[in-house]
């Protein structure tokens, strides 16, 4: 030990001027090992958050990225929100960039579309499948007249069944609007084009809202107020420049309306799903009245004790009675309503539920159709508890 002392003694100025050459090379490798180093830690903090997921729900994993980026202080890409078909056990993932992709800014003229399909380069494309998520028996799941139930919850089915059967608390009054739509991710787009292939350098965003949310919230506020409901339709983008934020940023809005219109008793957050397997993109979809049309899932956020969700219950059995009188009007719309441990802001009112129109597999059109369909359904219902 000693000798290995009186080495490094004899050798001190060599090795000292070898540190500080170390130190100068790693000062001007760093810019370039951070990224890698970023990359790495973003797939071992995604890979292992998914693998302790149950049925790697996309919409409780995206919970967890959140949560887990601020326990690590590194950015991490999160999830959409969706789930997979009923009861189709196969894995449906999909990933969410934290840093948004270059998006239109222009909201008054049509955004550039994608270039042709047949314009694609080989190494770009992409497949998508057509694939109706209604559900398959109704003996399998809890249901509400034509409604049917994912439940996702420690609640047991009869439970369920027990609340959404006991009477509604929703009344509505015609002293100022009584609905409220928003959107806590507004740039979510679709597909440009009805095709069994999409290009892969597609992001599925856009800030025109002739093309995003905001237009699926214009079909469905105005199917709404054709039945004498009245409807305040915010299109803040909620996602936009940030994504990670989008629901304390959408809280901030509800709140203010609800201040504002005492008169609201109807939250709907509209969003659109991503429902991905490997490559391929799902896109749920039925047919109406002869034409092709997204599929709604209905999301119910349910209190495990920790959420702080004094209002599930209400929430909860409003959108069964929604899903029973849209289904009723136009059978096949919906996929079975997810009753989920999350929160989605459904804390602030009695009636807040959270809509997944189509996926991103989808077009522009055929959700534009589910809007308006779903919005009509749905002011049918309120416009009955009308005084």
């Amino acid at each position: 030990m000693q000798r290995r002392k009186s080495r490094g003694r004899s050798r001190q100025l060599p090795l000292l001027l070898s540190v500080l050459a170390l130190c100068f090379i790693g000062s001007r490798l760093l810019p370039l090992t951070r990224p890698i180093l970023r990359s790495s830690l973003q797939s071992l903090a995604m890979t292992s958050v998914l693998s302790a997921q149950p049925q790697n729900s996309a919409a409780l994993w995206r919970e967890e990225m959140i949560s887990l980026q601020d326990k690590l202080s590194v950015d991490i890409p999160v999830v959409e929100d969706f789930e997979e078909n009923l009861p189709v056990s196969v894995e449906d993932i999909t990933e969410e960039k934290e840093e948004l992709p270059p998006v239109v800014e222009d909201k008054t003229e049509a955004a550039p579309s994608l270039v042709e399909r047949a314009d694609i380069p080989k190494e770009y494309q992409g497949p998508i499948i057509e694939e109706s998520m209604s559900g398959q028996s109704k003996s399998a799941v809890p249901s509400y007249g034509a409604a049917l139930i994912k439940n996702n919850t420690q609640f047991s089915d009869q439970e369920i069944l027990d609340i959404i059967a006991q009477e509604s608390k929703l009344s509505i009054t015609t002293d100022g609007p009584q609905v409220l739509i928003y959107h806590t991710h507004a740039t979510e787009s679709f597909e440009p084009y009805d095709s069994d292939i999409y290009d892969t350098r597609n992001t599925w965003r856009s800030t025109n809202e002739r093309e995003n949310m905001v237009a699926v919230g214009d079909a469905i506020a105005a199917a709404i107020e054709a039945h004498g409901i009245q409807v305040i339709h915010d299109t803040t983008l909620h996602d936009y420049p940030s994504y990670n934020g989008s629901y304390e940023r959408s809280a901030v809005t509800i709140q203010h309306y609800l201040e504002e219109y005492p008169s609201i008793c109807v939250a709907l957050d509209i969003h659109r799903d991503a429902i991905q397997r490997e490559d391929t993109l799902v896109k749920p979809v039925t047919t109406i009245n002869g034409q092709k049309v997204a599929q709604l899932m209905i999301v119910s956020g349910c209190d495990d004790g920790s959420l702080n969700i004094p209002t599930w219950q209400d929430n909860l059995r409003l959108g069964v009675r929604l899903q029973d009188q849209i289904e009723s009007c136009y059978p096949g719309l919906c996929r079975p309503l997810f009753l989920t441990h999350r929160k989605y802001n459904q804390h602030l009112t009695h009636g807040s539920l959270l809509f997944e129109v189509g996926s991103h597999g989808n077009t522009l059109k055929e959700a534009l159709l589910c809007g308006e369909m779903a919005g009509d359904a749905i002011g049918a219902y309120l416009a009955e508890l009308l005084p």
